[in-house]
């Protein structure tokens, strides 16, 4: 019985730093689309989302601050998603799958 609490606990704690680890790459992933050039067809996806929801969330707790650089830097990051998801796309076209060799 001791040892069934402890892995329910233990999967808690689990689901708890899975999410904190998502957080932490949608953050990453919100400045990676101005550092890098080129992605693979998955990088962008639900981690793109996420900063779409991160973004005017952290806007509601920094109330007292001005919000509207965050605005722009989220339309900025909206454009060049998009730009390096057409590049992703024309690589596809072009038969260059490019990718890992795994």
């Amino acid at each position: 019985m001791g040892n069934q609490e402890n892995s329910e606990s233990a999967g808690g704690s689990f689901d708890v730093l899975h999410w904190l680890a998502f957080l932490a790459a949608s953050w990453a992933a919100s400045v990676e689309v101005f550092l890098r050039s080129q992605f693979g067809k998955n990088y962008l996806g639900s981690k793109s989302a996420a900063v779409l929801l991160l973004v005017p969330l952290y806007c509601t707790f920094c109330s007292p601050h001005d919000i509207r650089p965050m605005f722009w830097f989220l339309a900025a990051f909206l454009v060049m998603s998009f730009l390096r998801r057409l590049g992703v796309l024309k690589r596809h076209w072009a038969g260059n799958r490019g990718g890992h060799t795994r």
